[in-house]
């Protein structure tokens, strides 16, 4: 398991790891459908500024065992994120859909080369709430540990034994 998340700011969450490249390869799993569903979820990708990012989910993709309670009517479904940020192979800025009636949070993936490796610094800015926030660590330290795994050719974790140990982690770490 790879390093845990940081809480900036009360607001801001933010994740780095070092991946094998090329960074293009990278960057393919973050804007191809069939590459993104193998860690985190399906759905078009524009490719420019002002598009559309959709977040297709279908956690059987990636899970073999059950949601836990809390997650269990909310398995899939489509969201429109709008693309903020494109800039091939270095940067992908969208919106995320957000607690109820608020406005939506911003996630920002920048790669950059680094000694053979490829950088990665994914940033959730204008988080809310506890919950929020406590979810979001969760999901996206698992989803990047799943990410990890697909670009090392490794055997894919599990998704949701791995999120809910996590889930745990992080309500502890973050109080």
């Amino acid at each position: 398991m790879a390093e845990y998340g940081r809480l900036i700011d009360g607001t801001v969450l933010e994740f780095e790891r070092l991946l094998p490249g090329p960074i293009e390869r990278v960057w393919e799993y973050f804007v191809n459908p069939d590459l993104r569903q193998k860690w985190f979820c399906a759905g078009k990708t524009d490719n420019h500024a002002g598009g559309t990012l959709t977040l297709s989910f279908d956690h059987t993709r990636i899970s073999s065992a059950p949601p836990p309670q809390k997650y269990a009517d909310d398995q899939g479904g489509d969201f429109d994120c709008e693309i903020l940020v494109y800039e091939p192979p270095h940067r992908l800025d969208f919106s995320w859909p957000s607690e109820q009636g608020n406005p939506p949070t911003e996630v920002s993936v920048q790669l950059s080369e680094r000694d053979g490796q490829v950088h990665l610094l994914l940033r959730h800015t204008r988080l809310e709430s506890a919950e929020f926030i406590n979810g979001a660590s969760a999901g996206w330290h698992a989803h990047l540990d799943l990410l990890e795994d697909n670009l090392y050719g490794r055997k894919v974790t599990d998704f949701w034994p791995l999120h809910t140990a996590l889930e745990d982690e992080y309500a502890r770490r973050l109080g």
